[in-house]
């Protein structure tokens, strides 16, 4: 017996994950955090990366290893931006969904989510809530509550209309994620 198509398509969106239901632009900003897998002789470690445009991403500068690889495409050359744990990538042949960027910083309170790879697999979303700006060492953060963990360094912080904010730098006490503002 054949299911009609309306029935076999309300099971299809019930078993499928939420991020696949989220609205496109949350779906795109998920899309474009990937794993960069850091490399010092042997595997080292992990990090995220979010893809900006074709053949470029970001990633927190502390991630930094003498061989990079996203998408199992080899890291051509890397920019590092004063005065942030950021580094921008050039990785040829990296493929968009591309974020797109918040045209404003996030305030107090504001609703936030972070995306990436808390020890190397697999992707996840957490979210919170943005708490206040600080400078440190000449750099712009932001500090949240999120939850990032180990391996999430580098993923992006996006608003709730899927927009990029900033990159995850690091945490404090699994609870407070340190953000590098854009």
């Amino acid at each position: 017996m054949k299911l009609p198509r309306i029935l076999l398509a309300l099971a299809l969106s019930c078993a499928l994950p939420a991020m696949a239901q989220a609205p496109v632009t949350e779906q795109i900003a998920f899309a474009s955090v990937r794993k960069v897998v850091r490399e010092e002789g042997v595997f080292t470690g992990a990090c995220s990366a979010v893809v900006i445009g074709q053949d470029t991403a970001y990633t927190a500068k502390h991630c930094l290893a003498s061989v990079l690889r996203i998408d199992g495409l080899l890291v051509e050359s890397s920019y590092e931006v004063p005065n942030k744990d950021m580094l921008i990538l050039t990785v040829p042949g990296l493929k968009c969904p591309c974020v797109r960027f918040a045209p404003k910083r996030a305030q107090r309170g504001d609703r936030v989510y972070a995306v990436g790879f808390p020890f190397g697999d697999p992707k996840v979303t957490t979210r919170g809530e943005a708490q206040q700006r600080i400078i440190y060492q000449g750099g712009h953060f932001l500090v949240a509550v999120l939850g990032a963990l180990p391996g999430m360094s580098g993923g992006g912080v996006f608003s709730v209309d899927g927009r990029l904010l900033g990159i995850i730098s690091g945490s404090a006490s699994g609870i407070l994620t340190v953000i590098v503002e854009l």
